[in-house]
């Protein structure tokens, strides 16, 4: 999931929780965002299991909770 680098962190937390219930289960969201933002308040039912950083990109590696 690559939104644009403009999407505010609200905004992107709303997108995550309307697209959980559309997620199979062991599914792996893979989002990309600036590294300058802030990480994301994970919405309930989303876990974050990894991070990397790639010089101005940060992606983030989550799966539906069990």
């Amino acid at each position: 999931m690559d939104p644009p680098y403009p999407l505010t962190n609200p905004d992107l937390e709303e997108l995550l929780d309307l697209l959980l219930p559309c997620l199979a289960e062991g599914a792996v969201l893979v989002l990309e965002r600036s590294s300058r933002t802030p990480e994301p308040a994970w919405p309930a039912g989303l876990e974050l299991f990894a991070a990397k950083k790639y010089g101005e990109t940060q992606l983030y590696y989550l799966e539906p909770a069990a």
